[in-house]
């Protein structure tokens, strides 16, 4: 079975993967044996010694560790969570959410799913020529925001001018290029000032560095034209001139069923509708988290080492700070939050707090938890990671994400982590939880195998020999809080995020304890009182303590990730003076590379780290082995061979072909080495890294290359301009293509290179779908509409009949977002393959030849647990038993094209088979 780390699915710092984990416990943990880690974290160690079938002692101070922990590796039945998530998401509201003038926005009865929704409807705004405006109702993805920027005419033009006699011309040109000259009103006084925006920046970068690109280039390395040379000095005069004065949204991305995913500016509409939520009571109050983001220390409330409030403290629309909030600048964990999300996520929260059960109620605040940063204002385009700077600070471009969506990416996530731990206890592989909170109860148990076998403790670990009494540890394997080349990272600071929401939740903060912990936190912080001297020595003693409850003879494995010599040493020094064990000299360890998920930080993501990870077993010294500089890879050529023709792929919009890549391959083996011996072992490699289209023509195979080299290259490239240019070519010279040619050899050929939701909506551009012949045809034609098949009282052309590739989209997102069920495209007979707990489920659009292809061809041993979704046109009932027959011992669910939302709504839930099961035919 694939080992799969069910820790993956959430944000905790410096966590570490559980593979490695595991093959340190095959090595050095022999049963029986007791495991301690005193500063558990998330918990993969614990959670890798119950795997093995050894007992195990967590212990971590922080709530929100303890509680992510415990969890994550607490067994439930993922039916039962799948139910508790749906009550979540359809639970009607018990009030009126109601204005400050008394109306009513959204009406009591309203289910939870469709009160998240309102907050983010919107409408498509594109226009058609021909059509006008689209005006369809759809849900916003998320809302981008820009940041104002103002400073007096006066000390801009000063700062500028100063910075000109040290000979940068730099400032002055951005001044003039790009920024606006506004009337202000400055403590009571009308003053000049220049003003921009991210998106003058954006807009205008260019011009200004057009203007002369010499003083632009002489102050950058990289020595070429591009807006980080612009940025560079827009960060300089925002930090030393200028200050952030309104935040605002300006554009929206939706997807439209019709024009696909568009990003668009807001409408008055969507202007009217922040209106509304603007002058919106909270309603649920209670679940607001008020809490500040400081230390009361020394009679001086002191805001986190982690907080901007530069950054914070800015006037913006659906503002959660109150004006004397704003005076005061002590942040609260409610300023992370746009008023649209804090409402969403406080409505949430209610649903999941209704829940009765305390077990089951924790399961879906993982969930809630999950994805939470990601409706904070720290996020914003591109790859930038989950809360990547680790700081309270709401971005000056920042999306707001649409809070239902990013709860189904949460949920999708965490059912597959469930899932894992309830296969693993029962017994697919060994893993035995029987949990207590009680050291006595533990102790007893010691002898007895599978009971009682983790303990959980919230405890301060320089007293954990209080707690325990005796040497019973036979492997502390721990992760020490970690301490970077410049700084900590700070646990109790960021975890808070998190805390406050569940802290809510009284029984939560029984079970699982406060904000007072950071008085004990072993981490070096100003804000706390603690230095770097006060970090070794809390260190030190946490390892005394620990020194004496482990028996004689015990393994220490100490995992430590630092880049830094002095910080080790000092490490290293806290272990020998407290222990009396020898820990290996920072050039004697050796080192686990980890693979990064984050870059340019030292804050990791949710698994993994960034540099390298030193596994220490205290009982040998173990050296770096050097490893043999590689050879010139495949991967490497092709890397080398993409650079050198990029432009010539662009210019030529993304079409190569053998020509081109002959006239540039011979200068990568002259200077680099040669590949291959021959000319033909080059053109066999070109053929099958690249995707053949009409004739020579070809595009690089993005699974082939790799994300990285694909970007490299066609990262400027429209996806929508290829796949258009090659499939009119198609239709132009076929004028009418069948579905299986369209389906099976034409658009396989485009693989990986666009999405689907973008080959939906070209596809529905260029071509109009006939159900009834079962194939595509060009709109250079004049078609026969389909409204004479249907009544016209009914009207049912006015909504049009959905595509095939529409409706395996729908399908799709039902089953991975709200199913949480693994999809997979197929391109032969089927257009998915959805595996539901062993029962594959293989849906089919309108195509019976492929039905009867499966059935006649398929082995028995592969129709075996498979149910057949094949939605149909026009069949009659014995053309459908002739059907079932042939796919015996599969069963077949037939369900006619017009009723595809009962195929929907089915994969929407844990069981689909129990919803579809009116439609299987008996063969």
């Amino acid at each position: 079975m694939k080992l799969i780390n069910p820790f993956e699915s959430f944000k905790f710092w410096a966590s570490k993967p559980l593979d490695t984990a595991l093959a340190y416990l095959d090595k050095y943990g022999k049963k029986p044996a007791v495991l301690l880690d005193p500063f558990a974290g998330s918990g993969v160690f614990v959670y890798a010694a119950l795997l093995r079938g050894l007992k195990a002692i967590y212990n971590d101070l922080c709530p929100y560790a303890l509680f992510l922990a415990r969890n994550v590796m607490l067994p439930v039945q993922p039916e039962t969570l799948q139910e508790a998530f749906d009550e979540v998401l359809k639970r009607p509201i018990d009030i009126d959410i109601l204005s400050e003038d008394g109306s009513v926005v959204i009406s009591k009865g309203t289910p939870i799913e469709d009160v998240i929704k309102w907050f983010y409807l919107t409408t498509c705004d594109f226009v058609d020529e021909e059509k006008g405006k689209c005006g369809r109702e759809v849900v916003a993805d998320y809302i981008l925001w820009d940041t104002e920027y103002i400073a007096p005419k006066t000390l801009a033009d000063d700062y500028a001018y100063k910075k000109a006699l040290k000979g940068d011309q730099r400032y002055r040109l951005f001044i003039d290029t790009i920024c606006n000259t506004v009337t202000l009103d400055i403590n009571g006084k009308a003053t000049q000032c220049y003003a921009f925006t991210t998106k003058d920046v954006n807009d205008k970068w260019e011009i200004a560095f057009d203007k002369d690109p010499e003083i632009w280039l002489e102050k950058r390395e990289r020595g070429k034209k591009e807006q980080g040379a612009v940025n560079q000095v827009r960060a300089v005069l925002i930090r030393e001139v200028f200050s952030r004065n309104r935040r605002y949204p300006i554009l929206k991305r939706i997807k439209c069923p019709i024009h696909g995913s568009l990003t668009q500016p807001l409408n008055d509409d969507d202007y009217r509708k922040i209106e509304i939520i603007e002058k919106m009571i909270y309603p649920w109050q209670d679940f607001i988290p008020n809490i500040q983001l400081t230390y009361e220390r020394d009679g001086k409330t002191i805001p986190f080492h982690q907080t901007r409030l530069d950054q914070i403290f800015v006037k913006e629309r659906m503002s959660t700070m109150e004006e004397s909030e704003f005076k005061e600048r002590l942040p609260k964990l409610k300023h992370c939050f746009t008023k649209r999300n804090l409402i969403a996520l406080t409505a949430l929260f209610w649903s999941i707090f209704s829940i009765k059960d305390q077990n089951i109620r924790e399961q879906l605040y993982l969930v809630f938890v999950s994805n939470l940063h990601m409706n904070a204002k720290f996020d914003r385009l591109g790859n930038y990671g989950r809360w990547a700077t680790g700081y309270y600070a709401s971005l000056d471009d920042f999306k707001e994400n649409n809070v239902l969506n990013q709860l189904l990416n949460g949920w999708r996530e965490v059912k597959i982590a469930k899932e894992t731990v309830w296969q693993q206890n029962s017994g697919v592989e060994k893993f035995v939880f029987d949990e207590t909170w009680d050291v006595k109860d533990f102790l007893q148990s010691l002898n007895e195998p599978n009971k009682k076998n983790v303990l959980w403790l919230r405890t301060d670990a320089r007293k954990l020999n209080e707690h325990i009494g005796r040497k019973i540890v036979d492997i502390v394997f721990t992760d020490p809080p970690y301490r970077g080349e410049a700084e900590s990272v700070q646990y109790f600071e960021l975890t808070a995020f998190y805390t406050g929401w569940l802290c809510l939740d009284k029984n939560w903060v029984t079970r699982y304890g406060d904000f007072s912990w950071w008085k004990d936190e072993v981490i070096e912080n100003e804000e706390q009182g603690k230095d770097m001297l006060s970090y070794y020595s809390l260190l030190r003693q946490c390892f005394a303590s620990i020194d004496a409850i482990v028996k004689e003879g015990a393994k220490w494995i100490i995992t430590y990730h630092s880049p830094n010599k002095e910080v080790w040493e000092g490490v290293r020094d806290v272990l020998i003076t407290s222990t009396g064990l020898e820990p290996p000299t920072y050039e004697q360890v050796q080192t686990h590379k980890i693979r990064a998920k984050g870059v340019g930080t030292f804050y990791v993501t949710r698994f993994g780290s960034i540099g390298e990870d030193a596994y220490i077993v205290l009982s040998k010294r173990r050296g770096i082995t050097p490893k043999p500089k590689a050879k010139l890879t495949e991967r490497e050529f092709l890397g080398l061979l993409l650079k050198k023709m990029k432009q010539e792929i662009v210019r030529n919009r993304g079409i190569v072909d053998w020509e081109m890549f002959q006239a540039h391959f011979p200068a990568i083996v002259l200077k680099h080495g040669d590949l291959f011996s021959d000319t033909k072992s080059y053109k066999d490699f070109f053929y099958s890294v690249t995707i053949p289209l009409a004739g020579n023509a070809r595009i690089f195979d993005r699974d082939k290359i790799g994300e990285e080299l694909y970007q490299l290259v066609y990262g400027k490239i429209s996806p929508k301009a290829l796949l258009t240019r090659a499939l009119t070519i198609c239709g132009e010279g076929q004028k009418e293509i069948s579905r299986a040619e369209m389906d099976l050899k034409i658009l396989p050929k485009m693989d990986g290179r666009v999405s689907n939701k973008t080959r939906t909506y070209i596809l529905k551009q260029l071509f109009t779908y006939d159900p009834i012949g079962n194939k595509y045809i060009f709109k250079g034609h004049r078609l026969k509409t389909l409204e004479r098949w249907f009544p016209k009282t009914k009207r049912v052309t006015s909504v049009p009949l959905l595509m095939p590739q529409e409706l395996v989209l729908k399908i799709e997102e039902a089953a991975k977002k709200y199913g949480g069920h693994a999809v997979k495209e197929l391109r032969l007979n089927f257009q998915l393959l959805i595996e539901v707990r062993g029962i594959k489920f293989l849906i089919n659009i309108n195509d019976e030849p492929g039905v009867r292809r499966f059935g006649a061809g398929a082995p028995t041993d592969e129709k075996k647990d498979t149910y057949v979704v094949f939605l149909y046109y026009s069949l009659a009932q014995n053309q459908l038993s002739s059907l079932a027959s042939i796919l015996t011992p599969a069963k077949l669910i037939a369900v006619p094209y017009i009723e595809y939302q009962k195929v929907v709504d089915a994969f929407r839930k844990y069981n689909p088979e129990e919803k579809l099961s009116s439609f299987i035919i008996n063969a």
